[in-house]
């Protein structure tokens, strides 16, 4: 995963600074500005500005000048947290153990390689450090093993910068940022701390859990990686599956938000040091240059044929090829239906009339999910019978709960304990499935809109996660993710994606997961009044008001600007370029990932002109220039290198 290589790369940094004897790290410069007229050179090394030599006295890491004259100093240490109880691993305060010793060897090219171990109360680290003079890097790696069963409350490796004049972090909506107490930055997003050391920088890259900034340049700047904290993905089970809902939710929840390990599990970590600017490109989180992302995922209480149809072709009594709608716009979204009713008339899939709708929405690349299976709670063998008939209409691999308090089979109820007689995860893991709703709603976003939450810099945003109690497996996982509640009258609807927020979610390259309920249409109870549609005759219709807010999403989309997608489009994605790795320098790139990637997008912050890929120039169509600098977006095949090349050049793309 993305985290293990990220925490590999961070402790390759630090194992740098701890390594016995003082080797000397050959940094290439930067690449020389060329003129607009000039072709994309390769990038030449000059002479070595900063050399990386470890002290064995004191186990840190010194960047110095070609004089020998110390500019960074860094100091690798590991911080962990764990019980034998949930509660345990929770309240207990991390163990912090410092890095002084380091088992150093000879490597390739004039590089070396270094290793220690640290063993903490119920995990034993093995630390790795590789320096590549050729690359003019070091890699860091950090492998976990538990020695006994335990619950995992934080696994982290910490960096300790001392003489950077100032820092930089990326923060979560793709801004550069002063590096100083407090802001996180997620997985999902670009891990990059750039140090000034006077007219010379450092970066550090990674791939963790989350990248946590504490501290401040100018004193001690403290870079944490997490291989694991138990707030980056909650989970909170009920504690029991009662016959009637409850609109107050005031059935007990159980926090398990911690992992549970067996003696013997381990997990990796990964960074990189780049003594230098590093590649100088950011990937982004969206195909084909695109720089939001909105997204429904709607639960299919209140759905029938007519209000299905209203909402994806615009009226009831139209169907494919009709101009409104979410379908007529070219609009995706993630669509949840039953399967099997207890309470509630006319039947969904298991009508004959919706199963058709159903399949031609999938034709047109609507994604088709099981909202829990029926609208009561289903045992583990109702919920096998139903399954097949999602697959019969391609169905996407996404898993919806239904009333987490009645269905005792939701993931967020008994679902996710084998011992109970509801267990579907390994029948929906047989199935194919990917995903499935956390099961409870995140609080509104700061800006109204983007779940990611770059205005609250020190908030934790758990927008998509693996979680061991709902799935073990690290291979192919079960990921939960996270949506907030979208159920309101028409006008009060609207106005939370005015074009104010769609405007800001757009420049922080953001994205929102929404809890909606699009096709409602009732008269009483308490959807009264929220619904998106109306009566004309005898034909149901898309609000005015609603027409002309998908006729502006389609061009937003239409623009680059925006994706309306389903959750596993985009959650695909998001997963695939997590994978996506970068090498070289600023001016020439290489781009590999172990799955195809469709549209992986690429930003090269600043002016830029002679943008090639694999020597041939990008076409027009695969570059934008924004305010940052170009998007560039290309596919990746399966373990295939690419290289991406460019020049620095004016504010303007050049050909």
């Amino acid at each position: 995963m993305r985290l293990g290589f990220q925490l590999a790369l961070g402790l390759a940094a630090i194992l740098v600074a701890c390594s016995e004897p003082s080797v000397p790290v050959v940094v290439p410069d930067e690449v020389e500005e060329k003129s607009e007229a000039e072709p994309p050179p390769a990038p030449a090394p000059r002479v070595p500005t900063m050399a990386a030599r470890i002290d064995p006295k004191s186990g840190a890491l010194r960047i110095e000048d070609p004089a020998g004259a110390l500019l960074l100093g860094i100091r690798a240490a590991v911080q962990s947290a764990t019980g034998a109880t949930v509660s345990a691993a929770l309240r207990r305060t991390p163990q912090t153990q410092s890095v002084h010793e380091w088992r150093v060897s000879p490597g390739v090219g004039g590089g070396w390689t270094a290793s220690t171990d640290v063993s903490t109360s119920r995990s034993s680290w093995r630390l790795r450090l590789r320096h590549l003079p050729s690359e003019g890097t070091v890699d860091i790696a950090a492998s976990i093993i538990y020695r006994q069963d335990c619950y995992v409350g934080q696994e982290s490796l910490v960096l300790r910068f001392s003489g950077a004049s100032d820092a930089t972090v990326i923060d979560r909506a793709f801004r550069r940022v002063r590096a100083a107490h407090g802001p996180l930055v997620d997985a999902w997003s670009p891990q990059q701390v750039q140090l000034r050391l006077g007219d010379r920088e450092v970066t550090l890259e990674a791939h963790a859990q989350a990248l946590r900034i504490e501290g401040e340049p100018g004193t001690v700047l403290q870079v944490v990686l997490e291989a694991d904290h138990y707030a980056n993905h909650p989970l909170r089970l009920l504690r029991d599956c009662v016959a009637e809902y409850d609109r107050e939710e005031r059935v007990e929840h159980s926090t398990r938000s911690a992992w549970p390990r067996k003696a013997g599990d381990a997990t990796e970590l990964e960074a990189r040091l780049h003594l230098g600017a590093g590649p100088g490109i950011l990937p982004l989180r969206y195909p084909d240059g695109r720089r939001s992302a909105l997204v429904f995922t709607d639960h299919a209480d209140q759905s029938d044929a007519n209000r299905l149809r209203t909402l994806m072709y615009g009226r009831s009594d139209a169907g494919p090829g009709a101009p409104g709608g979410f379908v007529g716009h070219g609009l995706g979204m993630t669509k949840t239906v039953f399967h099997r009713s207890r309470y509630r008339q006319p039947l969904q899939l298991s009508d004959p009339e919706y199963a058709a709708e159903v399949s031609r929405l999938v034709q047109a690349g609507i994604e088709v999910g099981p909202h829990s299976v029926g609208d009561g709670p289903e045992k583990r063998e109702k919920t096998a019978e139903s399954l097949p008939a999602y697959e019969a209409i391609g169905g996407a691999p996404v898993w919806i709960d239904h009333q987490p308090s009645t269905n005792c089979e939701a993931l967020s109820n008994r679902g996710a304990l084998p011992s109970d007689r509801h267990y579907v995860v390994d029948l929906l893991k047989g199935a194919g499935y990917r995903y499935a709703w956390a099961g409870t709603d995140v609080r509104e976003p700061a800006d109204g809109i983007n779940l990611f939450e770059p205005d609250r810099p020190e908030s934790r945003t758990p927008v998509l996660y693996t979680h061991k109690v709902v799935d073990p497996d690290s291979r192919t996982p079960l990921r939960l993710f996270s949506a907030v509640w979208r159920l309101y009258p028409p006008d009060e609807f609207l106005a939370r994606y005015s074009k104010a927020r769609l405007d800001k979610l757009e420049a922080d390259r953001g994205l929102h997961i929404a809890h909606s309920y699009l096709d409602a249409h009732s008269g009483a109870g308490r959807l009264a009044g929220k619904t998106l549609m109306h009566r004309d005759g005898d034909v149901l219709v898309l609000l005015p008001e609603v027409e002309a807010w998908l006729g502006r999403l389609e061009t937003r989309q239409a623009q680059g600007r925006l994706w309306v997608a389903g959750v596993v489009a985009v959650a695909d994605h998001l997963v695939a370029m997590s994978r996506v790795r970068v090498a070289g320098v600023a001016g020439r790139v290489r781009l590999e990932s172990p799955q195809a990637v469709k549209g992986a997008s690429f930003l090269i912050p600043g002016g830029v002109v002679g943008i090639e890929l694999d020597g041939e120039a990008v076409p027009e169509s695969k570059l934008r220039v924004e305010a940052e600098g170009t998007v560039v977006w290309l596919d990746l095949a399966a373990r295939h290198r690419r290289e991406l090349t460019w020049s620095a050049g004016g504010g303007a793309l050049s050909k």
